[in-house]
This record gives C-alpha cells, structure tokens and sequence, in this order.
C-alpha cells in the first residue's frame, strides 16, 4: 500500500458585550482532509488466478470537510433570571471523485500480465458523494432561588429546549468494464494501463461516431 494523507484546520472566534449583562458569540469550525491511497494484492484468485499469478489493483482519493456554524448569545434579566440561546448550522460532505480497480493474472503463454475478465464488476471505475447537513438550537431559562448566604443561591430551576435537524444526501455509481473477447489476451504493463485503455476508448468513440455518420 502507498498512499499520502493532507490535513488543514481553521478556525476563528468573535464575541461581543452590549454591557456585562448581555453578550453574543460567534464560532466557526473547518477541517480539510484528504487521502490518497493505492493498493495492490497479489496471489490467488478463486477462479482467476489460482496459481498465485493474480494481481489487483486499486487506487482511491477520499476527500472529508467539516464546517460548524455557531451564534451564542447569554442575557442576564435579573439577578435570578437568565436567559440563553443558541444556533448553529454544520455541514460535512466526503467525495470519492474516481476509485479505480483492476485485476490481472499473469499469462505464462504470453509472458506477461492480461485482465481478468471473470466478471465485469473485476475491473471498475467507482464515484461516490455524500453531504450531511444539521441545523441545531437551544433555548433556556435559568431562574435562581433565593440566597441562603450572601453569595449562594439555594438553587437552580432550568427550562429549555434542544433540537437537532438533519438531512442526509448519498450517491454511488459504478462502471463495470468488460474486456472484449479479442483484447483478452493482450499483454499490458501493470504500471501504465493507461496505454491500453485509453486506445480502446478512442476506438469505441471512433465506432460510434462512424455508426452515426453512417446513420
């Protein structure tokens, strides 16, 4: 496995007093991560390569974002009476843009490495992206009892209310890709599959648009 990971954070902080009774904050939150990974196995395949001539490989970029919104305010009423708020919106999304795999086996006649076409689902293109937003709120009431000393109170009465709302959107999509019968057999070089794949592409594009012209 090699693979590479990036982090970043920020955040910032605001707050102001109207007097010492009464006062609001502002928090915001962000965290940026990414990691970037390629896998190869290697060995036996059940039913592609059982002879210990297999080869998988898989290439994944994940990216992760946190971003926190909070607004807070306090005001004291009275010397017993407090009165809290708060508010905030959060979003998180992780975006999977291109997940590739490829399975191959080495073909002693040919001498060198072939696709597997054992099932389509054996070499894909993978997408995948997910968004979750929350809104959240708090509201409260404190009412103080009376002192028994100077400077405690016998007591703290609090009634309020806390609520959390959240949507969440997720969507994957796979391509399957099938070998054709007379390219099954093509030798390719693990480490740039791009050379073969790329020119089955543009000929594919090259058939359609030939099918249509004809059409």
């Amino acid at each position: 496995m090699y693979s590479y990971n990036t982090n970043s954070t920020g955040m910032f902080n605001v707050g102001y007093k109207f007097n010492p009774n009464h006062k609001i904050n502002y928090n915001f939150l962000f965290v940026n991560s990414s990691s970037q990974v390629k896998d190869e196995f290697y060995g036996f395949i059940r039913d592609i390569a059982e002879n210990d001539n297999g080869l998988i490989q898989r290439g994944t970029y994940t990216q992760n974002q946190l971003m926190i919104n909070q607004l807070l305010g306090s005001h004291k009423i009275s010397e017993r009476i407090q009165f809290n708020w708060g508010g905030s919106f959060n979003r998180i999304t992780s975006d999977m843009p291109d997940r590739t795999q490829n399975t191959l086996f080495f073909n002693e006649n040919q001498n060198g490495y072939v696709f597997a076409v054992n099932t389509t689902s054996d070499n894909h293109r993978y997408y995948q992206n997910l968004i979750e937003d929350e809104l959240a709120s708090t509201i409260s009431f404190d009412y103080k009892f009376k002192k028994d000393t100077e400077d405690n109170y016998k007591g703290k009465l609090t009634v309020g209310y806390n609520g959390r709302f959240k949507t969440r959107d997720f969507e994957a999509t796979q391509f399957n890709f099938k070998i054709a019968n007379n390219q099954v057999n093509t030798v390719v070089d693990p480490n740039n599959l791009d050379t073969f794949l790329i020119k089955q592409i543009l000929l594919i594009i090259y058939l359609l648009l030939k099918h249509l012209v004809v059409i």
